[in-house]
């Protein structure tokens, strides 16, 4: 089949290849696959019967520690899902283990005996020893996966963000596999002898969306007053076949997390293209100023594939060539020690798009290549929230029109910050004013808002729905790991501690943006409504109908 635009640079969504390489890697190791599967089967335990939600949480509410809600990892998710997953279940584990104890001790109307069953082959291996150290060993993976997938996930990343996170990612993984044994989760004691080990269970009466909150990022009053709030409790466990553990998890450092790195470099192998290995040159960090040829054989590579869509812009190679030199004296004097990759760009662009035409034509291009489909994935999600059971009427058109809202609504905002207010009162005028629609009783009602947005719309303004055309930069993105803690003894630096009336504070402590919208109420952006007037007639009506 012939190729109509040669030029086009397809990439598969790097997040997808992350979670399909470590996919690929667990096909040589079951260990971490299992406890995937366990996770799964366990949250469809508790979702399927409410009974089993409301012991458990009983269960730790005797206990006095937090319970939180197991999360479905099932299918190709982000490996941040898989990292909320694996420290769900550390958290939960005492309230999930003297639950297990509970039910199967039970009778058999309180739990059926398949549940028995499934409950009893689930507690054996909690009570071992190479359970505890795979869940920890498996923690620390994901911890390092799952801070590349954030990484990725960014709306502003460029290339050379991708490659300098996955040799990040591979040198980390190197250091874990060779790297003496993990610590537990909890405090453990061994005894080989008499192979067991003695296992020692703290858990805290922390908040639950406190549980996971990085202690590092509170202040110094904020950790004192967590930690006068917070209070623990100690339960004493006998582990099992501590020899077997112990070169489960010896096997698994030798050979899963290599096997990992493997598959890392073979799922990217196309990112090292000539092509794509040249739009390095739109990472102005990694340019040699002392060097004047630094960078012109990336713009050789880029003017020869892009070369038809180029030409109709009026491209010129030497030309690009000499602009570059002038924006690397810009580098190094004007924007001197400017560290951001975006804003960088977005400043020429404001600036010396006119100075330099030619070169940045070339890094349009760079920053126009999409590595991911997270804002989509984001899209999809939001679809699913809006399809609820109170929404089950919902068209596929409207949810269409809802998808594209979610997806381009907040890229336009950055563009002009009214955007969003003008887009709610142009859908109130056309819902008011359009004749086609039956509104019954409600016909001859209006708003303020809806008064103000029609006087508006009669000046004929262009931007009621498209902002100003400008060049649309996002900011940078700031890469954070999702919280870490360690339920040891002591307290530790990695131990989390907050309180309730923590919570408002430390969440505006650099923590990680949540992507959903809230539903803008119309409520909220209108005053009360005016009365109308009505005679009587009308009103013995409405009465009617609100008897009825």
């Amino acid at each position: 089949m012939k190729v109509s635009r040669p030029w086009l640079v397809v990439i598969h969504c790097v997040n997808h290849r992350l979670e399909l390489a470590v996919g690929d890697a667990f096909k040589s190791n079951e260990s971490f696959q299992r406890l995937d599967d366990m996770m799964v089967k366990i949250y469809y335990l508790f979702l399927k019967s409410g009974k089993n939600k409301r012991l458990i949480m009983r269960v730790a509410e005797r206990l006095s520690v937090t319970w939180v809600s197991f999360v479905n990892t099932k299918g190709t998710r982000f490996q941040a899902h898989h990292y909320h997953g694996i420290r769900v279940m550390i958290v939960n584990y005492l309230a999930l283990l003297l639950f297990a104890e509970n039910m199967i001790a039970a009778d058999n109307k309180t739990c059926k005996p398949d549940v028995k069953a499934q409950l009893q082959g689930y507690l054996n291996q909690w009570v071992t020893y190479g359970y505890l150290g795979t869940l920890e060993l498996y923690r620390r993976v994901l911890r390092l996966t799952s801070h590349l997938s954030l990484l990725m996930q960014g709306q502003s990343i460029l290339i050379t963000d991708i490659l300098d996170g996955l040799e990040e990612c591979k040198q980390e993984l190197s250091i874990l596999a060779a790297a003496p044994e993990p610590l537990f989760p909890f405090s453990v004691e061994v005894h080989d002898a008499a192979d067991q080990a003695t296992l020692t269970v703290t858990a805290t009466n922390l908040p639950a969306t406190t549980q996971f909150k990085e202690r590092a990022k509170m202040t110094e009053s904020q950790r004192k007053r967590a930690d006068k709030c917070m209070t623990k409790v100690r339960e004493t466990f006998t582990l099992k076949k501590v020899v077997q553990g112990k070169q489960q998890i010896k096997k698994i450092k030798e050979d899963l997390i290599p096997a990992i790195s493997a598959c890392l470099t073979q799922r990217y192998e196309s990112l090292k293209e000539p092509v794509i290995e040249a739009m390095r040159i739109a990472d102005h960090s990694t340019w040699d100023l002392s060097d004047p040829s630094s960078g012109k054989e990336y713009v050789r590579t880029l003017a020869k594939h892009f070369d038809t869509p180029l030409g109709k812009h009026n491209f010129n190679l030497d030309l690009a060539l000499k602009e570059l030199n002038g924006i690397k004296a810009l580098k190094s004097g004007k924007f001197k020690g400017f560290k951001g990759k975006i804003t960088f760009w977005q400043a020429l662009f404001e600036e010396y798009q006119n100075q330099f035409p030619h070169f940045l034509l070339i890094i349009e291009l760079c920053l126009c290549l999409i590595l991911s489909s997270s804002t989509v994935e984001r899209g999809f999600s939001t679809l699913k929230r809006h399809l609820s059971d109170s929404r089950l009427s919902l068209s596929n058109e409207k949810l269409d029109e809802l998808l594209v809202v979610r997806i381009n609504v907040p890229v336009l905002i950055k563009l002009d910050p009214a955007y969003e207010e003008k887009l709610v009162g142009k859908a109130i005028d056309l819902y008011i004013n359009d004749p086609g629609l039956n509104r019954g009783r409600y016909s001859k009602t209006t708003t303020k808002h809806s008064n103000t947005t029609s006087t508006s719309s009669k000046l004929d303004s262009p931007d009621l729905f498209l902002p100003v055309p400008s060049v649309a930069v996002v900011s940078e993105h700031e890469n954070q790991l999702l919280g870490d803690y360690d339920f040891t003894g002591t307290l530790s630096d990695s131990e989390l501690g907050s309180c309730e009336d923590l919570e408002e504070e430390t969440e505006s402590e650099g923590e990680l943006e949540d992507e959903t919208e809230s539903v803008v109420e119309l409520e909220d952006e209108t005053e009360s409504e005016p009365e109308v007037e009505m005679d009587q007639d009308e009103e013995g009506d409405m009465e009617g109908e609100e008897d009825v």
